[in-house]
């Protein structure tokens, strides 16, 4: 019997191993909040090796109350905020987290956070996957190059 299930069992091994390795992050960070203001947002870019679109469906983070997935867009000539249900990232291309554009919104900080200090946030994918990164809180003001 152990002969007749194991190429199957090596198949699903196979299978996972797999999934697993097709999204990547780099550049991930979150902003360090401005003196009193308990919000604050988590930037990265997202890459997916495989060939289906993978959406990022949920964020959530132990430093803060409530964790939500964000764009920005432009409305009567004024740039706005709002939730969305989920942001893709493309089939073997890649989605940038970045002020502007797609990001993280942590409201409601737990507990200050600094320049320095490292953030973990759990990520929901529609592949089914749950991943932890951690990110780099940075002052952008401090890390912020003027030409």
């Amino acid at each position: 019997m152990l002969k007749k299930i194991a190429p199957f069992f090596c198949l699903i091994c196979s299978f996972s191993a797999l999934a697993s390795d097709v999204l990547s992050f780099s550049h991930v960070t979150v902003r360090a909040p401005i003196p009193g203001v308990p919000n604050t947002a988590a930037f990265m870019t997202i890459e997916n090796t495989s060939n289906q679109a993978i959406q990022l469906i949920e964020a959530n983070s132990t430093i803060a109350k409530r964790v939500e997935l964000h764009n920005h867009f432009h409305q009567d000539g004024m740039m706005k905020m709002r939730q969305v249900s989920a942001i893709t990232i493309p089939a073997r291309g890649q989605q940038q987290l970045k002020s502007g554009s797609y990001h993280i919104m942590l409201f409601d900080l737990v507990n200050p956070i600094k320049d320095g200090d490292k953030v973990n946030l759990q990520l929901s994918f529609s592949n089914g996957q749950h991943l932890t990164v951690t990110a780099q809180v940075k002052d952008m003001m401090t890390h912020h190059h003027h030409h």
